[in-house]
């Protein structure tokens, strides 16, 4: 019981900000996988010839604490031919968000995952 009162002392003291940013790098990994899941098979090969990386460099990003660039994060959704970040603005042109109103759903015409590629087939 000592260490769990220990571990939450020492997590009170971790500054916000850092952990904001720990959670969406997790965020963002874990979008990554998902995608890389259903669009590769989780095959981090196929994902690096689809960027033209090396599979050692695709390994290295998805495994350790990647601090992704913007550029990176567009090539990542090239790749998948889907989102990882969206961005809120206030012209619905160049927003990134479904918008979703009661009882409707206006789906984004880009980067669309169908259901079929959601059960692995369409890659």
């Amino acid at each position: 019981m000592e260490n769990k009162n220990n571990y939450t002392d020492r997590f009170k003291k971790i500054d916000p900000n850092t952990r904001a940013l720990v959670k969406r790098n997790l965020d963002i990994l874990d979008r990554i996988h998902h995608l890389l899941k259903i669009k590769f098979d989780g095959k981090q090969k196929l994902l690096a010839d689809k960027m033209g990386k090396s599979e050692a460099e695709v390994s290295k990003m998805l495994n350790g604490f990647q601090n992704f660039t913007q550029k990176t994060i567009i090539k990542l959704e090239s790749a998948f031919n889907a989102p990882i970040l969206a961005v809120c603005t206030d012209h619905d042109e160049h927003s990134t968000f479904h918008l979703v109103v009661p009882n409707t759903y206006i789906p984004q015409e880009n980067f669309v995952v169908t259901e079929e590629e959601e059960k692995g087939g369409n890659k």
